[in-house]
């Protein structure tokens, strides 16, 4: 297409007919109200969110520096008598969790239909996978419009994160016409809520935060710098106590990122594949009581080495 003329394609399609139809219907259904809530910066989950007693969760945020950060928090109208702080999530998190769930379901969508008790035509069969990967694409980049009309609402428990999926709004976005339903079906995934600090981090079974794996780049700048400074003190030419006056920093202090140099070459992997669990941060990879043996490392830290 160019200059509102078409032409003839000169290469095979890259997506078949029947996902490329599949895709432009789910954008179809997804224009309702698309004008007045399209902002880049929209709270994918806000007003969805609640706890397993009942209390709701609003949108909130926090900056350091030039950066913000996104939380979902217990409403404190709804948090009234519960000691402690309140809740926060981090906004990335649980929107990751929330779409990796729902994604999961819709890789099976007649398995997910049967869940929901809905029973499916012939001609309702024809089509229907490719739809529901048009569908799953959405929910994998987190496409507002798809995500909200799906989700009725999402509960935080101790120990899982449960979605109350809108079972009407699944059958409209995979196009399955005259089924009517009302219901809703719970899906709900193993996940344990950890404190660090004022936030509540959401953490999978594994021990690693739903967001997409990718480099600790603060650890990953910290070993390079050990690195460099461990063959400045192998050369013999100069001192902790001379590094530290050079840097502007304390020598106890760069003493401890030394440490960072001896780390067993599976943490050190975990680190630059984004795969090393939250709750292993910096201050506890410069402790002095970490062993120096790799394997007793991995035993205190409870990082499993990966076998060729």
């Amino acid at each position: 297409h160019s200059n509102e003329k078409l032409y003839e394609g000169q290469h095979d399609a890259i997506v078949g007919a029947e996902l490329w139809n599949a895709a432009h219907h789910l954008l179809r259904t997804n224009r309702q109200g698309y004008h007045a809530t399209k902002r880049p910066n929209a709270i994918l989950l806000a007003g969805l969110v609640e706890t397993d007693d009942g209390r709701r969760f609003k949108s909130n945020h926090a900056c350091k520096g030039r950066k913000r950060y996104r939380y979902y928090v217990v409403d404190q109208a709804s948090d009234a008598g519960v000691p402690g702080n309140p809740m926060r999530i981090p906004n990335g998190e649980l929107d990751a969790a929330v779409s990796q769930l729902i994604c999961k379901e819709l890789q099976d969508p007649f398995a997910l239909l049967f869940k929901a008790d809905v029973e499916l035509r012939p001609s309702d069969i024809a089509g229907l996978e490719p739809r529901a990967q048009a569908m799953l694409a959405a929910v994998d980049q987190r496409d507002y419009f798809t995500v909200r009309s799906l989700i009725r609402k999402v509960i935080i428990g101790s120990s899982y994160v449960e979605v109350q999926l809108d079972v009407s709004a699944l059958l409209n976005g995979l196009a399955i016409a005259g089924v009517p339903h009302d219901d809703t079906i719970a899906l709900k995934a193993a996940a344990r809520t950890m404190r660090t600090g004022k936030a509540v981090r959401l953490v999978q079974q594994n021990g690693r935060s739903p967001n997409r794996a990718k480099p600790n780049l603060e650890l990953a700048r910290h070993i390079v710098k050990a690195r460099e400074w461990w063959s400045e003190l192998k050369s013999g030419d100069i001192r902790i106590a001379d590094i530290a006056r050079r840097e502007g920093l304390n020598p106890s202090w760069v003493s401890r990122m030394v440490r960072l140099n001896f780390l067993a070459p599976a943490v050190v992997e975990a680190i630059f594949a984004g795969t090393l669990p939250d709750h292993l941060g910096p201050d506890l990879l410069r402790h002095p009581k970490l062993p120096l043996s790799w394997q007793e490392q991995l035993k205190f830290l409870a990082v499993t080495a990966h076998k060729n």
